[in-house]
């Protein structure tokens, strides 16, 4: 049985693996002309590769920021089923970091690993307080 995927460029995990694993590539075209993309056929379906990371926005309290804490969050598959899962927000964590959560994006193909979610961090404001790196202000 051979495995068809179509493989798209802005799909970076296609584009390390293509000259490696790939027997037939077939470049296809949009109107524009240009080449987006290839159809790539694997014989006998053994190919495998790790699953997309995702990437979500989480706002946190200041305090939670500032002292750390725990938070449930929850995921929902393709099918909308949610599953529960606890995440450490650590202390002193800034707007813009991000924490990994392993094997949480979406999933591989041909039995492959999932790809990793990632939490980028918004820490929302505190009136009466600012913060300057790991200082904090009184305002």
């Amino acid at each position: 049985m051979e495995r068809i995927l179509l493989w798209e460029r802005d799909i970076p995990q296609f584009d390390e693996k293509i000259g490696q694993a790939a027997p037939s590539l077939t470049p296809f075209l949009l109107d524009d002309g240009k080449k987006h993309g290839a159809v790539i056929v694997f014989p006998g379906g053994g190919y495998t590769m790790k699953g997309q990371d995702a990437e979500t926005q989480m706002d946190v309290t200041f305090d939670e920021a500032a002292f750390g804490c725990d938070k449930v969050i929850t995921l929902q598959n393709g099918e909308g089923a949610g599953q529960p899962l606890k995440v450490h927000i650590p202390a002193g964590i800034d707007t813009g970091k991000k924490i990994r959560l392993k094997g949480k994006g979406h999933p591989g193909y041909g039995g492959g690993e999932a790809g990793d979610l990632y939490l980028k961090i918004n820490v929302l404001p505190k009136p009466g307080f600012e913060r300057k790196g790991m200082d904090v202000y009184t305002t």
